[in-house]
């Protein structure tokens, strides 16, 4: 029904008839365009780009040569280096000091049961975490404390202060 009527609609209102100088006005309004591109090629063809003074040149290259290089600054300081190697070194003194005896088997263990409730969803998680991923992790932070100890070593021998 709506299709009928939308039809009859389209058939009653005809094609769209342009203004009989419409053809007339759009070439002449193109003729514009080119005749402004002409001119403006010739204005720029004519004209040529100023050349920069050699003071200004002078002037970007003294400010290029003031600006001092920035220091190199290790990714982590040296307090943060020193902490991470000394827990990392008492982290393998103690597995090394402490032995499974048979007398420290109970209280361990009780202190286990006591805390276990507390921590079993952490150390159950902790239990499926692949051999690899802390592997990865202490192999990154041993790579980070020899970076960390290279940078130190090489720029205390090109002369720089310690960071």
């Amino acid at each position: 029904m709506e299709n009928d009527n939308f039809k009859k609609l389209i058939q009653q209102a005809g094609p769209d008839q342009p203004a009989t100088d419409f053809t007339d006005r759009l070439m002449s309004a193109v003729r514009a365009e080119a005749e402004q591109d002409i001119a403006l090629h010739t204005l720029l063809r004519q004209t040529t780009p100023e050349q920069p003074s050699a003071a200004l040149a002078q002037r970007i290259m003294a400010q290029v040569e003031a600006t001092a290089p920035k220091p190199v600054e290790p990714i982590i300081s040296k307090k943060a280096g020193y902490l991470i190697a000394a827990c990392f070194a008492l982290l393998v003194v103690g597995n090394l000091l402490v032995s499974p005896s048979p007398e420290l088997q109970p209280s361990a263990s009780a202190f286990w049961e006591q805390t276990g409730s507390a921590f079993s969803g952490f150390t159950q998680a902790i239990a499926r975490v692949p051999v690899l991923y802390p592997l990865t992790l202490i192999a990154t932070c041993m790579l980070l404390l020899l970076d960390y100890f290279i940078r130190q070593r090489v720029l205390w021998g090109r002369g720089h202060e310690p960071v």
